[in-house]
């Protein structure tokens, strides 16, 4: 068994810390929300990293890598997976519950796939 970072897992961390975070997300391609800076979409970093195909679908083989690796970085505590998910706003109508706290607005991933995370510092 493997102590240390994959290959996979070390060009995650090295995107991630690369990254400013934020962003736009597009759900049912109409209604949009901004990820709040440090907010990762890993779902758009797995396909800017190299996961998509020519024809604009994600590789399999790609995706599976890349979602075992993030599961391994979230285990070893490097990064956070969110479902309250912090933005700084939201499109009227937006189809996600959505939760304006103390600290600001949040919109819910109802999902158990791991599609936003942001970095640990440490």
């Amino acid at each position: 068994m493997r102590r240390g970072l994959g290959k996979m897992q070390s060009a995650i961390l090295t995107a991630l810390g690369d990254r400013q975070g934020g962003g736009i997300i597009e759900v049912q391609h109409y209604y949009r929300a901004q990820l709040r800076d440090g907010v990762h979409d890993l779902r758009r970093m797995s396909r800017e990293m190299g996961g998509e195909n020519p024809r604009g679908f994600i590789d399999e083989r790609w995706q599976a890598s890349f979602s075992r690796s993030v599961a391994g970085l979230v285990t070893r505590g490097l990064i956070k997976s969110l479902w309250l998910v912090p933005v700084i706003s939201v499109d009227p109508g937006f189809p996600w519950p959505t939760h304006n706290l103390a600290d600001g607005l949040y919109v819910d991933w109802l999902s158990r796939q791991r599609r936003f995370a942001k970095l640990i510092d440490g």
